[in-house]
């Protein structure tokens, strides 16, 4: 058959075209038989296919750069993108593909900024936060939101008045506007006037003389101006202050006798001192007077005036002056008082000065003349004088409801010897009614204080003796028949007195009407019933009349005893002797051994002294073991014209002893003073070295040691308002004390006193103290030296504190040796003793003194019983 078979013609396959790829090869579109096997182009098989691999394209690379994050954008990684294949490579080859892209927002790193104010010179800032990442500035510590502007514009000046110059009273001063806050000037330079002086008052400079005017000073009361002016003052002229031999105390010149010694008139009364008495009326006296006391007091500045620093409700309070002037040769006080004087603060009826006629707000001027005393007895040349008139009126005391403690002795209100009225007349009236030559006419007496002396023998309100120069009455010297009054308690002429003019400015009680100015006197006796009640003299003589110590309506009529011949000036002036030393003053020394005299001075004492009952003795007042306690007396007798003093104790001082062996723990029993038995000493003048001279006065230092003292009497520190007080503190001292009241009253009569210079006293704190225990200035008439004086050469001592020192070793008088001073058993020196300083030690409780040896370099405790040596300033000349 046919031998030919068809052929059978291509079973074809389509191929698709396969693109190329970046890593993948393509492949043409063909179609392939499946019987033949071939590749054809076209599906008819006319024409095989060619080559059907298609190289494959490779990666189209395109590069992208690392993109940082920031604070609020995310970042990117570096890598490469093919533009063919959409993928991301880490490499440009790409032969890894890439990680994460995707770097995370780094977030805010705030620094938190406070806000400043702004001020008026330098720009504020707001409060904002900075990212120290991003560099910007946000509201908040989110970053939600941007800071605005952060500059506060600077404030405004403020302006004030500077002043720059404060005017003087004579220098202008300069000021200008400036800014209170930045000091920066506002403006010129303005000139303030000068303010002109503000002067105070016209000051009496006390330098007139017998026949000459004295001079007065203003000062401007400006802080830092020291002007002054000063001109004559008026009829200032003291005029001569003649002595009973006609010579004037003041200017030493002989002048026509005149006298203040007493003068017995024709009715036989003593016109003797002087004191305020008679109202002056005289409109021309008065104005001459008021004009010459300058402006009047207030209660916040004197002036030239005095408070009389009287008690309201017990205070003092200053409401009532005086001020004492000379007018055409006569003296004059003049009184202003803004309130009524009053005894007790529910006493409205107490204001009796405008029962008298004396008004507040209103100068009265009243008269210094005589005062005028009746003589009630005379003995043995001295005379018991009584004021014939009401001088003044004064409180007998200022409290009536406090009873006080005294060295461990219940002190009521009615005790005279602790009253206002006693230190009044010893102090205030004293000096004011006498000068210093009538003064050395008055005894210092012993007043009997005792219940014998009271209208009831067991009045337990009776306090001891008193040495007094004035005293008031007791009953029963206002009942005693020997002094021309009558002994019952009725009404009678002899006993009514009245009060003068200025007694009635005080507020004195002037009787009923009808009465004639006669008013109520104290007595000095208290009340039986009551403690704080004392006897009055009522103004019709009635003597038993009770009053409240408070009043101030009882009048004053002092009393005294006096020599007919007061002591010869003479004879007190300083004596200098032939070896440069000075006797001047005198003290109890040398024991008195002679029997005879000792039997004499003996049966003048009377009976020894108790603790109970110390007679006429007088207590010391020592203390022993912290307390005051009664053992020791002493007592002042005269027998042949010659004063003495008694000591008399019953147990010892307490101290040390130089004999251990010896039970009794005291000096005395060593220096042969035994308990028991009565001593007596002499009355010597006190012989004094001259140290220096300073201004016309010199500087006096007793020659021996002349007493024995604590320097105080426990070592404890104590409390004085709101000042601490060391023990040894001088100005608070006992030895101090004891030197400005004790020796200078027994040392020194009346006209001495008046020689005596004031001195300031201190202790600077350079000396021995290196704690700083000093004290103020103070000023005082008698004084210890202190340790920097008794080093110095000029006043011919060693200067060295440790050195020995012959001008400063000192024996003690034998009275010395009685009062306990201290007694060395080193051979050689027995016969000298230690003896005080007044500056302080750098132990609290101890002060400086000067030993046996003469050493200034002891320091010794407060308590111990040292010599006293005394110093002073006085004119020699």
């Amino acid at each position: 058959g046919e031998l030919t078979i068809q052929k059978l013609g291509h079973n074809m396959t389509e191929h698709k075209r396969v693109e190329p790829t970046c890593t993948e090869e393509g492949q043409i579109a063909y179609f392939s038989c499946d019987r033949c096997h071939k590749n054809f182009a076209d599906e008819q098989g006319t024409s095989e296919a060619g080559e059907l691999t298609i190289q494959k394209l490779g990666h189209n690379m395109t590069e992208h750069k690392r993109v940082e994050p920031t604070c609020t954008e995310e970042g990117q990684a570096a890598y490469f993108s093919c533009d063919r294949c959409h993928k991301n490579f880490a490499d440009e080859q790409g032969t890894s593909e890439a990680g994460e892209l995707t770097i995370q927002k780094l977030g805010h790193n705030m620094t938190e900024h406070k806000r400043v104010e702004p001020t008026c010179t330098e720009e504020g800032q707001a409060a904002y936060f900075s990212c120290d990442r991003c560099h910007k500035n946000f509201a908040d510590g989110q970053g939600t939101s941007e800071a605005g502007e952060l500059t506060i514009q600077k404030l405004d000046h403020t302006p004030e008045e500077y002043i720059e110059q404060q005017p003087s009273c004579d220098v202008p001063g300069k000021k200008y506007q400036r800014c209170s806050v930045c000091h920066t000037s506002l403006s010129g330079e303005e000139e303030i006037p000068a303010l002109g002086h503000d002067w105070g008052d016209w000051i009496f400079n006390r330098d007139a003389t017998c026949t000459e005017n004295g001079t007065e000073t203003r000062e401007c009361k400006r802080e830092n101006c020291e002007a002054s002016e000063t001109h004559e003052k008026k009829e200032s002229a003291l005029g001569h202050d003649y002595d009973k031999n006609g010579i004037c105390r003041r200017c030493y010149n002989s002048c026509e006798p005149k006298t203040d010694a007493p003068v017995l008139d024709g009715d036989g009364k003593v016109e003797f001192g002087s004191y305020p008495q008679t109202e002056v009326k005289d409109a021309a006296t008065t104005a001459a007077l008021l004009s010459q006391a300058g402006a009047l007091p207030t209660a916040q500045n004197a002036g030239g005036w005095t408070s009389y620093s009287y008690y309201r409700a017990g205070e003092i309070q200053n409401y009532m002056w005086y001020i004492d002037l000379w007018q055409s040769g006569s003296r004059y006080r003049g009184v202003y008082f803004t309130q009524y004087r009053t005894g007790l603060a529910e006493d409205e009826d107490g204001r009796k000065q405008k029962t008298n006629g004396y008004n507040t707000e209103t100068v009265y001027w009243f008269r210094y003349e005589p005062i005028v005393w009746r003589v009630l007895t005379e003995e043995g040349g001295v005379s018991l004088l009584l004021a014939d008139l009401m001088l003044d009126s004064q409180q007998y005391y200022h409290d009536q409801g406090v009873t006080r403690e005294n060295g461990g002795q219940t002190v009521y209100p009615n005790n005279y010897a602790e009253s206002d009225i006693r230190a009044w007349l010893n102090k205030t009236f004293y000096e004011t009614a006498f000068t210093g030559y009538q003064q050395s006419f008055l005894e210092s007496c012993l007043v009997d204080n005792s219940a014998a002396t009271t209208t009831n023998a067991e009045c337990k309100y009776v306090c001891e003796n008193t040495q007094d120069s004035l005293f008031l009455l007791a009953y029963c010297d206002v009942t005693n028949v020997g002094y021309g009054f009558i002994s019952e308690r009725k009404i009678t002429p002899k006993r009514m007195l009245k009060a003068s003019d200025y007694a009635q400015c005080q507020g004195v009680y002037v009787g009923a009407k009808g009465s004639e100015g006669y008013a109520s006197w104290w007595t000095r006796t208290p009340g039986n019933a009551y403690n704080d009640y004392a006897f009055c003299v009522q103004y019709n003589g009635y003597a038993y009349l009770n009053n409240i110590v408070t009043l101030s309506s009882r009048g004053v009529v002092p009393a005294m005893r006096i020599k007919l011949a007061g002591e010869s000036e003479e004879e007190s002036r300083p004596v200098v002797r032939e070896d440069g030393k000075v006797e001047f003053g005198s003290y109890p020394q040398t024991r008195v051994t002679d029997e005879n005299v000792v039997k004499t001075l003996e049966g003048r004492a009377g009976a020894l002294p108790t603790a109970e009952n110390a007679g006429d003795w007088t207590d010391y007042g020592y203390y022993d073991s912290g307390e005051v306690a009664s053992y020791m007396w002493y007592i002042d007798v005269y027998a042949n014209g010659e004063k003495y003093r008694g000591v008399y104790f019953t147990h010892y001082r307490p101290s040390l002893t130089t004999d251990e062996g010896r039970i009794p723990n005291s000096y005395q029993d060593d220096y042969h003073y035994s308990e028991g038995n009565i001593y007596w000493f002499k009355f010597e003048p006190i012989v004094w070295r001259i140290l220096t001279e300073k201004q016309g006065a010199s500087l006096l230092m007793a020659d021996l040691v002349l007493d024995a003292q604590d320097y105080y009497y426990e070592l404890a520190t104590r409390q004085k308002g709101n000042e601490t007080v060391y023990a040894n503190n001088y100005v608070e001292s006992h030895i101090r004390a004891w030197l400005n009241e004790t020796f200078y009253q027994t040392a020194f009569n009346s006209y001495q006193q008046s020689l005596i210079e004031v001195t300031a006293v201190g202790c600077p704190g350079s000396e021995s103290d290196p704690n700083g225990f000093t004290w103020d200035v103070v000023q005082d008439k008698i004084f210890l030296l202190s340790q920097e004086e008794v080093l110095n050469e000029s006043y011919g001592f060693a200067s060295g504190a440790s050195k020995k020192d012959e001008a400063k070793i000192l024996k003690s008088t034998d009275y010395a040796k009685v009062q306990n001073v201290y007694k060395t058993g080193e051979f050689n020196y027995t016969e000298y003793t230690r003896w005080w300083l007044r500056t302080p030690a750098s132990d609290l409780q101890k002060a400086m003194a000067v030993n046996y040896q003469g050493k200034a370099n002891l320091s010794a405790n407060c308590t111990y019983v040292y010599g006293v040596v005394p110093a002073l300033y006085i004119r020699l000349g």
